[in-house]
């Protein structure tokens, strides 16, 4: 994690907006990379719809353990099928998030266990009225959360089917950047950043889960995000850059409004009018063109601190 904020501290990456889930693990783990980046002085929102999957009734086995006591193939199939969970954890549980007092407001929506498909439906409010409004609004986002939730925000973000990622790995310790265009309202690139400091943490980048865009997956992409309605249109909230990199000093958040209830409620958010034709001919002819992008930055947090 340090190596991590060290290195998108090198790479001159900007943050506006850091969200993380409401467990320790991940919490800890954005306090390091704000360090390291020298952004302890933002804000933290954390969301309960960022927190790793409900496995119910698994909920404090070790693997093996799991395996040894419900046999390998149905931990299988309870991890990797789509509308497959795991039994219920019993609500009177210690283990019950609900008896916990940081989930007292929303004790009644909390799940005792989880498919894949319900933490894509979790993940929805956040994902629209939060990670979008945001980005719609300039802002470079940083979200550090769990394995399952940044694959289903890959999902969405890629228009993947469940098929496509269910047996992928999100590889811990390197970072995810998409980058979406003001101008266009489009995702155009996704990488893992990769540097001397990360390399060593994987031993064939290849091998790492697919997010790059291929031609196919930019123009679903396009087609996906477009489908997401635009909020109020004001041009003067652009902040062009000339690097999308550039680190800025201002604290110029937007508050994301977000009750203890994480009944998600931004209708205020602003984004950039996408130019017509003879404006974006202009502006690829000028030989100093300015492009205004803005990033979301995914990190898998560590498993245990």
């Amino acid at each position: 994690m340090h190596q991590t904020g060290q290195a998108l501290y090198q790479a001159n990456f900007s943050i506006d907006i850091c969200f993380t889930s409401v467990l320790k693990r991940a919490i800890k783990s954005l306090f390091i990379i704000q360090e390291e980046m020298d952004y302890l002085w933002l804000p933290i929102y954390n969301i309960w719809r960022l927190n790793d999957r409900m496995l119910g009734n698994l909920t404090g086995f070790h693997r093996d353990r799991a395996e040894a006591l419900f046999g390998q193939n149905q931990i299988k199939e309870w991890l990797t099928q789509s509308e497959s969970a795991p039994p219920l954890l019993e609500e009177s549980s210690i283990l019950h998030p609900r008896l916990n007092y940081k989930y007292r407001n929303i004790s009644s929506i909390v799940p005792s266990t989880e498919t894949l498909n319900d933490i894509l439906k979790r993940l929805l409010p956040f994902f629209y009225d939060q990670l979008l409004s945001n980005l719609y609004s300039g802002k470079n986002i940083l979200v550090v959360t769990h394995e399952d939730t940044i694959k289903t925000i890959i999902r969405l973000l890629n228009n993947y089917t469940l098929d496509e990622f269910i047996n992928q790995e999100i590889p811990i310790g390197i970072p995810i950047i998409f980058e979406y265009s003001l101008n266009t309202n489009d995702l155009f690139n996704a990488y893992y950043l990769s540097s001397t400091l990360l390399d060593n943490n994987t031993d064939n980048q290849n091998e790492l889960f697919p997010i790059g865009f291929g031609s196919k997956r930019l123009t679903a992409t396009k087609n996906f995000i477009k489908q997401f309605p635009l909020k109020n249109i004001d041009s003067k909230t652009s902040k062009e850059k000339s690097n999308h990199h550039n680190r800025k000093n201002s604290m110029d958040t937007i508050d994301p409004s977000i009750d203890t209830d994480n009944i998600f409620d931004i209708h205020n958010s602003q984004v950039i009018v996408p130019m017509d034709g003879s404006q974006q001919q202009d502006k690829k002819e000028s030989e100093s063109s300015i492009l205004p992008t803005t990033d979301i930055i995914l990190y898998e947090s560590v498993t245990s601190m």
